[in-house]
C-alpha cells in the first residue's frame, strides 16, 4: 500500500513538474511574441515616420543627374520635389474577368462617390481617380496613407474591399509605370511570349490578361502562351503567387539565368517533318532587367542613403547580356521591350545603343511615343557622362585611366552624335516622376528585322562578333587591337572556328556576351539528323517511372533535375484508359475535353490534384530536352475530396473553373438571381428555399460537386427572376461558382470574402455589409501561414463537419492562396517586393 502511495505521489510530482515547465515555456513564448509584436509596431511606426524623418538628400545623386540633361533646368526643382514626396498607390482591375466592369462600377458607385469632400483630421481626402492613359478606366491612382484608411469607416471599408478583391484576383496592386511595358508589347492571343526576368509577376499577370483578352464563354484557351522566367528559385514562387490569380492554362514558369536562357525545341509539324526539331522563337519578349532602381526612390527611401555612381556601371554588363539573349530568341519581325526602373542612361540608352551597334542594322528602335495616349514621356538622350566613385567625370572611354578601365567599359559611353541619330535613340522613352505623379522609368521598344550578326540560322549558335581572334588562335589586344577596329570585321568572313564558347568575353567592349548551348555549325540546317543525334547524346537516361508509363514523354521534369538544387515533381499527363479520367468524363460530361491536356504531379495511386494546360504549353513540356527547369505550369481544375455517398472523389475548384466549364455537359445548375442570393447569404440552405427550376435540376443529381450558374441572358432564368422578388436587377454578365449538392441542401464552396464579392457585383450588398476585420492575434505555436490563409474559414470548416446527411461536404475552398512547392517563401517575401498585393 505504501509503495502504491509513493508511486502515485511520484507520478503526481512528475506531472506537476512537467506542467510547471510547460507553463514557463508558454510564458516565455508569450513574452517573446509580445516582444516581437512591440518590435513590429516600432518598425511600422518607424517605416511610417520614415518619409518625414529620413534625410532625402544625396549630393552625388543631384550632381550626377544634373549633368545627364534628362531633366531641363526649368523643371529641376519640380523633379527633385516630386522625388521627395510619397509615391501614391495604384491598382489595376483584372481586365480578363467577365465581371471586371461590375467591379469597376462597385468602386465608383459604392465607394468613390462618397469620398468627394470627405474630411479626416480636418483635411480633405483626395478620392481615387483613374489613370488617364490606361485603357478602359481599369487602373486607378490612390493617394491615401494607410493611417488615413483606418481612421474613417468609409475608407476602412474601401480598404477591406481592396484586400478582398486582391485576394480574389480581381484587383492587382501595381506601380503605374510598371504597367507600361506590357501595353507596348502589343500582345495578341496567338503570340508566343517570353518574360525573361518575371518576378514578382505583376507584368506577367498583365501579359496573361492581354493574352486572354479575346476569350469567350466557349473558348478560354488562346493558341499563344507566356513563359515566365526568373533566375532566383525562391522568387519563382512569389511569381506563382502573383500570376495564379489569373488562372491561365497558358502559363509556364521556368528557373534559369536570363542571360543564358536555354533554347526550347519543338517537334515539327507533319508537313515539315523532314526538317527535324526546330528551336522555339518568340513573337514577343519582355526584358525588364535588374537595375539600380533609383527610379523607385520615392518608395525605396533607403536609396537616398545608398545611391552612388557605381550602381549603374555595375549592372550594365548583365543588362546587356540579357538584352542580347532576348534578341537572339526573338523571331524576325517580333517585338522586344527593354525596361528598367532606373533613370541612369548607363543602364538605359547605353545598353540599347550597344545592342544596336552590335546588331548592324538587324534590329531597330520603334517609335511608340503615341502608342499610349495621355502618357507623358521624355525622348531618349544622345549624350551622357560617367562619374567615378572618386568624383571624376569621363566623356569617352579614352579618358578612363587604366586602373578604372575594367569597371568603365566602352559600351557604357555614348556613341557619336551621328551614330545616335542613325540609331534613333530619341525613340527611347523616359517617364519622370513630376510629370504625372509616378515613379521614374525607362522603356525602349525594339523590333528584329533579321538574324543578328553573331547569330547564324540556328538561334543557339553564338558568335563573338566583336572579338574575332586572328587566324591561328593568337590573342588580341584588350581593346580589339591598336586601332580598336576588330568590331568592323566582315561578318561573311566568320567561320566555324569563330563560334563562341560559353562565357566568351568580347574584349573589344569588355563585356560578357550571353552564352548558351553550342551546336555544331557544320551543315547545321542541312544535316538535321546529325544535329539531332548530337543533341540526344546529352539527354539524361529516363527513369523507371518514364519506362513504366510505356511512353517516355508521359513523364517529364523529374529526369531533367539532375544537379539542380531544387528538384521539381514530374509532369504526368493522363491517358484515355486512366480510371480517374473515365470517372471524371462520365461524372461531369467531359466527352469533348482532350484528356491529354490533363496532368498530375505525383505517382500516388490516388490523384490529389489535376491540372490542365493548353495544347501549346503541353508541346513545350514534352519537347523540352535541354534541361529546362520548369517550376510550374497550367491551372488546377480538380482536387481530391473523398466522402461517403460520393461517386467522384475529384471535385471542381474555382481557380480552374473557367478552363473546364466550356467542356462540362453535366452537373451545371442554372439558378435565378434570388437563388444566388440565398446560397450566398446562407451557409447551407435547404432545397425547399430554391426556385422550382433549380430544385428540378438538383433532384436528378447524386451528391457531389456542381457548378451554380447565373446567366441573365438565358430566357428561363430571366423569366423566373422577373416573377420572383429579386432585390435589385443583376449585372449583365454570367456568374459561375463551385458548389456542393446534397440530398436536402446545397452549399457554395466559397469563403466569406468570395461571397461578399459576388453579393456586391450582383447588387445584393452595400458598403455597410462589408465587415472591417482587425488583424487576429496569433496564439503561441500558430504559424503565420495558417493565420493569414486559413483563419477566415476555420469556423466554416468546423460547421461543415456537422453533416446533415447529404454526403460529406469537403473542405471549403481556401486554396486560392496555395501554390505548389515552397509556399512559405511566397508568404514571407510577399510584402517585401515592389509590386505585391494589398495587405491587411
Amino acid at each position: 500500500m505504501m509503495r502504491l502511495k509513493n508511486f502515485t505521489r511520484g507520478c503526481a510530482h512528475k506531472f506537476r513538474s512537467k506542467m510547471h515547465k510547460r507553463r514557463r515555456e508558454l510564458e516565455r513564448s508569450e513574452q517573446g511574441e509580445k516582444k516581437k509584436r512591440r518590435r513590429g509596431r516600432k518598425k511600422r511606426d518607424a517605416d511610417t515616420a520614415g518619409y518625414s524623418l529620413v534625410d532625402k538628400r544625396n549630393d552625388a545623386f543631384e550632381k550626377f543627374y544634373k549633368e545627364q540633361n534628362i531633366v531641363s533646368e526649368d523643371e529641376w526643382s519640380a523633379f527633385m520635389s516630386a522625388l521627395r514626396e510619397n509615391l501614391p498607390a495604384t491598382f489595376r482591375i483584372t481586365g480578363t474577368r467577365s465581371h471586371a466592369k461590375q467591379v469597376s462600377e462597385c468602386l465608383e458607385t459604392i465607394f468613390f462617390k462618397d469620398m468627394h469632400g470627405l474630411k479626416v483630421d480636418g483635411e480633405i481626402v483626395s478620392p481615387p481617380h483613374p489613370l488617364s492613359w490606361y485603357p478602359d478606366r481599369l487602373a486607378w491612382h490612390v493617394s491615401l496613407p494607410r493611417k488615413v484608411l483606418r481612421k474613417h469607416p468609409t475608407l476602412a471599408k474601401f480598404h477591406q474591399f481592396l484586400v478582398h478583391e486582391t485576394e480574389k484576383g480581381n484587383l492587382s496592386r501595381q506601380e503605374a509605370v510598371s504597367m507600361i511595358p506590357p501595353l507596348l508589347l502589343d500582345v495578341k492571343p496567338h503570340h508566343k511570349i517570353l518574360d525573361m526576368c518575371a518576378a514578382p509577376g505583376s507584368k506577367t499577370a498583365q501579359l496573361l490578361e492581354l493574352l486572354h483578352a479575346e476569350d469567350t464563354a466557349t473558348s478560354t484557351m488562346p493558341s499563344g502562351f507566356v513563359i515566365a522566367n526568373d533566375k532566383d528559385h525562391k522568387r519563382c514562387y512569389i511569381l506563382l503567387h502573383q500570376t495564379k490569380r489569373i488562372n491561365s492554362p497558358c502559363l509556364m514558369v521556368t528557373n534559369h539565368d536570363a542571360s543564358v536562357y536555354p533554347t526550347i525545341y519543338l517537334e515539327p509539324k507533319a508537313e515539315t517533318a523532314s526538317a527535324g526539331r526546330q528551336p522555339l522563337v518568340y513573337d514577343r519578349v519582355l526584358c525588364d532587367v535588374p537595375c539600380s532602381g533609383d527610379g523607385t526612390i520615392r518608395k525605396n527611401i533607403i536609396m537616398w542613403k545608398k545611391w552612388n555612381p557605381t550602381l549603374g556601371p555595375g549592372l550594365h554588363r548583365v543588362q546587356l547580356r540579357i538584352l542580347c539573349r532576348g534578341i537572339e530568341v526573338l523571331a524576325s519581325g517580333g517585338r522586344l521591350v527593354y525596361s528598367t526602373c532606373s533613370l541612369n542612361p548607363i543602364e538605359d540608352e547605353a545598353v540599347v545603343a550597344a545592342l544596336l551597334a552590335m546588331s548592324k542594322g538587324t534590329v531597330e528602335l520603334v517609335d511608340v511615343s503615341n502608342d499610349i495616349p495621355g502618357l507623358k514621356t521624355c525622348p531618349g538622350v544622345y549624350q551622357w557622362r560617367l562619374l567615378s566613385k572618386r568624383g571624376e567625370w569621363f566623356d569617352s572611354h579614352e579618358q578612363v585611366p587604366e586602373a578604372l578601365s575594367q569597371g568603365l567599359c566602352a559600351t557604357m559611353f555614348p556613341p557619336s552624335a551621328d551614330e545616335a541619330r542613325q540609331m534613333h535613340l530619341e525613340r527611347c522613352q523616359r517617364i519622370l516622376p513630376h510629370h504625372q505623379d509616378t515613379g521614374g522609368f525607362f522603356v525602349a521598344v525594339l523590333q528584329k528585322l533579321a538574324s543578328v550578326p553573331w547569330q547564324r540560322k540556328f538561334p543557339t549558335v553564338q558568335v563573338a562578333v566583336h572579338q574575332i581572334e586572328a587566324t591561328g588562335g593568337g590573342s588580341s589586344e584588350a581593346k580589339g587591337g591598336e586601332n580598336g577596329d576588330s568590331c568592323d570585321k566582315d561578318i561573311a568572313s566568320i567561320t566555324s572556328a569563330d563560334v563562341r564558347k560559353p562565357d566568351t568575353v568580347c574584349e573589344s567592349h569588355d563585356i560578357l556576351l550571353p552564352s548558351s548551348e553550342i551546336v555544331s555549325e557544320t551543315n547545321e540546317m542541312d544535316d538535321t539528323a546529325n544535329s539531332v543525334s548530337e543533341d540526344t547524346k546529352a539527354y539524361p537516361a529516363l527513369s523507371d517511372d518514364a519506362k513504366a508509363s510505356g511512353n517516355p514523354k508521359d513523364v517529364v521534369g523529374k529526369d531533367f533535375a539532375e544537379g539542380v538544387e531544387k528538384k521539381e515533381e514530374p509532369f504526368i499527363f493522363l491517358t484515355q484508359d486512366d480510371p480517374d479520367w473515365l470517372n471524371l468524363r462520365e461524372y461531369y460530361g467531359l466527352e469533348s475535353l482532350p484528356v491529354d491536356l490533363l496532368l498530375v504531379r505525383s505517382h500516388t495511386p490516388k490523384k490529389r490534384k489535376v491540372y490542365i494546360v493548353s495544347r501549346a504549353v503541353k508541346g513545350l513540356v514534352l519537347n523540352q530536352k535541354q534541361h529546362v527547369r520548369i517550376v510550374n505550369l497550367g491551372v488546377r481544375v480538380f482536387q481530391r475530396s473523398e466522402g461517403r455517398d460520393v461517386n467522384c472523389p475529384l471535385r471542381l475548384v474555382s481557380e480552374g473553373l473557367a478552363a473546364i466549364l466550356p467542356y462540362m455537359q453535366k452537373r451545371r445548375i442554372y439558378v435565378t438571381l434570388p437563388d444566388m442570393e440565398i446560397m450566398l447569404r446562407e451557409f447551407s440552405p435547404s432545397l425547399t428555399l430554391l426556385s422550382p427550376s433549380a430544385r428540378a435540376q438538383l433532384s436528378s443529381l447524386v451528391t457531389g460537386s456542381v457548378v451554380f450558374t447565373y446567366d441573365p441572358f438565358r430566357e428561363d432564368a430571366s423569366a423566373e427572376s422577373s416573377s420572383a422578388v429579386a432585390p435589385t436587377a443583376g449585372p449583365q454578365c454570367a456568374v459561375d461558382i463551385c458548389g456542393w449538392a446534397g440530398g436536402s441542401s446545397v452549399r457554395m464552396m466559397s469563403n466569406d470574402a468570395d461571397r461578399m464579392h459576388y453579393l456586391l457585383i450582383l447588387g445584393m450588398a452595400t458598403r455597410e455589409d462589408i465587415k472591417v476585420e482587425s488583424k487576429p492575434r496569433r496564439t503561441v505555436g500558430q504559424s503565420a501561414h495558417s493565420l493569414e490563409t486559413g483563419l477566415e474559414c476555420d469556423k466554416e470548416l468546423h460547421n461543415a463537419s456537422d453533416n446533415d446527411g447529404d454526403g460529406e461536404v469537403p473542405a471549403l475552398e481556401t486554396d486560392s492562396q496555395a501554390v505548389d512547392g515552397d509556399t512559405s517563401i511566397a508568404e514571407k517575401d510577399c510584402n517585401e517586393d515592389k509590386d505585391m498585393t494589398f495587405s491587411q
